[in-house]
């Protein structure tokens, strides 16, 4: 093949690799007279190997737009492809300071479950320093089954508190009933309350607790010995 030949093979490869992507949420984040308001896109493209790529966009942050890999996974890499991911919602989410960022929900069936086991993942996206950066990657929400006669479904909601961000997790159990319309399974019960976690807020990111790294001793950042 000649040089040209090669190269021309080149750019069909990389312009028929992936679809043209497709806009799947449009928002604008209103920050106030003390933060320019900023154009948001969030987009997915599917490849022919069923491999898709997920962006958000963000107009108004520096001097040129930002792309930002949200989610990419399919094909021969490991994860949901397009065909898994059921749907992509964006919508503003509150941040310390008065600022704006915006939550990226994927929702999607588990490669390796069942048709109706299905996981929502989540990221926060900001834009502090001039820079659109991820905040923080959780999974929000799962539903399968724990049984054959057992569903499980946990939700984690998401909410700003003072500058700190609470996870709030709630877990719901549904028992299959018998003929005499009573559960299959008695143990297949929700627990109750809510288990609470706070992401700290520092450096332009919401920050686990626990993974703050280990004193060099062994022991904890804060000891003395």
């Amino acid at each position: 093949m000649t040089r040209c030949g090669f190269l021309v093979s080149i750019f069909l490869f990389a312009s028929t690799a992936h679809a043209e992507d497709k806009t799947v949420a449009k928002l604008s984040l209103a920050n106030g007279e003390n933060f320019p308001a900023i154009d948001v896109w969030v987009t997915r493209a599917a490849g022919k190997d069923g491999s898709l790529v997920v962006k958000l966009i963000a107009k108004g942050v520096g001097a040129k737009p930002q792309a930002l890999t949200i989610y990419q996974g399919g094909g021969d890499d490991d994860g949901a492809g397009d065909a898994e991911v059921r749907g992509i919602k964006a919508s503003a989410f509150d941040l310390p300071g008065g600022k704006k960022g915006v939550r990226v929900d994927l929702v999607y069936r588990l490669p390796d479950g069942k048709k109706k086991d299905e996981q929502t993942d989540t990221t926060l996206v900001g834009f502090g320093g001039g820079k659109t950066h991820k905040l923080l990657e959780l999974r929000t929400r799962l539903a399968h089954d724990r049984s054959k006669v057992c569903r499980e479904s946990e939700e984690i909601a998401l909410a700003l508190e003072g500058d700190a961000l609470a996870a709030s997790r709630s877990l719901k159990l549904d028992s299959a009933l018998g003929d005499d319309d009573l559960p299959l399974d008695k143990s297949c019960k929700s627990p109750r309350g809510v288990a609470k976690k706070l992401y700290k807020w520092a450096n332009e990111k919401f920050v686990d607790p626990d993974d703050a790294p280990a004193a060099p001793d062994g022991g904890t950042p804060d000891s003395d010995d």
